[in-house]
């Protein structure tokens, strides 16, 4: 069996419940909030962030994911929730446990370290024009249940 952190893997077998952190990050004044485009999986944005290793605590793994995944340093790291995502894709059933924090970067200028991955600013305001996933934090950053 695959370990759980592989994230193909789990996408291929959908066999088990995948453990993941993602941090929402407010620029300065909480007008704007940072999102992540990854043109392999579509054309849709969630948060920065990635699967839990075995052994791994879950504010290590947000560091791990951010530095593995951008050049951004976090700070000021605050466990906001976690949401049971549950989907059909290519007729398989994904389930994951998606923990997210609200957290600060050292510098608000944000370069991925991946060639696939990119990362907007997006006013809150704007938040409903675009296919953020999941949906219930979009409409949670709406409802203001998550700020900054």
């Amino acid at each position: 069996m695959p370990l759980q952190s592989d994230y193909h893997a789990w996408k291929e077998s959908g066999s088990w419940i995948r453990i993941s952190v993602r941090a929402i990050i407010f620029a300065q004044g909480g007008e704007r909030i940072l999102v992540e485009q990854n043109f392999d999986e579509g054309d849709y944005y969630n948060f920065i962030g990635g699967g839990v290793e075995v052994g791994e605590r879950l504010v290590e793994a947000l560091q791990r994911e951010v530095g593995e995944e951008s050049d951004a340093e976090i700070t000021d790291i605050q466990y906001a929730q976690v949401f049971e995502n549950l989907y059909e894709e290519n007729g398989k059933i994904l389930h994951g446990l998606e923990h997210y924090f609200l957290v600060r970067l050292k510098s608000e200028k944000i370069i991925s370290k991946q060639a696939n991955t990119v990362y907007q600013w997006i006013a809150v305001s704007d938040l409903g024009k675009i296919d953020l996933r999941p949906e219930e934090m979009k409409v949670q950053i709406f409802e203001k249940r998550i700020s900054k």
